[in-house]
């Protein structure tokens, strides 16, 4: 049999996990790279460009709630920041403020069914960027 989770135990484990975003003298950082992502968090960034840098609110994340699928911690507000490079972005780590990685995933623009969304992937520089949606799933049983 499976492991499967309560409700509070997935909303517990959401809170918790996002709450890692908090950790450091700064707030964390949402960060958009092009290229293929490395194949763990743990591992470096190699080639890749980091393409936007989103600074996090402390707390980066609303509490979770019950969703469908699990416990959802949804990302607070985020202000726009400008793109620093050309490119095509496909994939962020959120790191905390000592730069330690707490999750990295896919980045699409709308109806692309990425982790998150930003307001476009075809990025120019200088141009303004902005983050639709992203939210952290815990699932439950």
């Amino acid at each position: 049999m499976a492991v499967k989770l309560g409700v509070d135990t997935a909303l517990a484990s959401a809170d918790a996990a996002m709450s890692l975003v908090n950790a450091g003298a700064t707030p964390g950082k949402l960060l958009v790279y092009d290229g293929t992502a490395p194949a763990t968090p743990a591992d470096a960034v190699t080639t890749q460009v980091l393409l936007v840098s989103f600074d996090l609110a402390n707390p980066a994340f609303l509490s979770a709630v019950d969703g469908v699928s699990g416990g959802r911690a949804v990302l607070d507000t985020v202000p726009s920041s400008s793109a620093l490079a050309d490119g095509d972005a496909a994939w962020f780590r959120i790191v905390d403020g000592n730069d330690r990685v707490i999750i990295q995933g896919s980045v699409t623009a709308s109806a692309g069914g990425g982790d998150v969304i930003i307001s476009s992937v075809s990025l120019t520089e200088d141009i303004e960027v902005s983050i639709v949606s992203f939210a952290y799933v815990q699932p439950k049983g």
